[in-house]
């Protein structure tokens, strides 16, 4: 298994670079981690994706080295990183306080049609305090049909009229 590691980390922004200056060394911060991937489907099909990862550490290169291990380890595991080949970092968040009103920390937009999926939340995850929910007519859906590992269209959360910038 191949992975690369120079210097792991650079502040994406000016902002970050110019604010990353104020942070006192050895605090613990949240860091979320964006990737992306290449795999292989089990008939060899070319397929791809996206997962993230969270951690409390002291650096964002320290929060780097837990997501590599992390990604490692659940590669080594087979089950859902099973035939995963390739792995990108899109970009790792520091956060120094957790906000107080909703925030969106990351957005990615492609062309064409949503493609048939499968998503799954906290996969191999058991820890006390973390808990996963779903948009409730989604979940009572897979409930009825059973198969999680089957792609289901989803029932929209907000479905916004094209005349206003509102939700219908």
């Amino acid at each position: 298994m191949q992975t690369t590691a120079n210097s792991i980390c650079q502040p994406a922004s000016s902002s970050a670079a110019g604010e990353h200056a104020f942070i006192q060394v050895g605090v613990k911060m949240v860091y979320i981690g964006h990737f992306s991937f290449d795999e292989l489907g089990s008939q060899k099909q070319i397929r791809h994706g996206y997962f993230s990862c969270l951690v409390e550490t002291v650096s964002a290169e320290a929060a780097a080295n837990e997501f590599k291990e992390l990604i490692i380890s659940l590669k080594k595991m087979g089950d859902v990183f099973g035939n995963i080949v390739t792995v990108y970092m899109e970009d790792i968040i520091e956060i120094q306080k957790v906000p107080q009103t909703a925030i969106v920390t990351r957005i990615q937009s492609s062309s064409g049609e949503f493609p048939k999926s499968v998503s799954k939340s906290l996969p191999n995850v058991v820890a006390p305090g973390i808990n996963a929910y779903g948009w409730a007519p989604d979940i009572e859906q897979n409930q009825i049909d059973g198969d999680a590992d089957e792609y289901k269209a989803s029932n929209p959360f907000i479905k916004f009229d094209d005349t206003t910038s509102g939700a219908a």
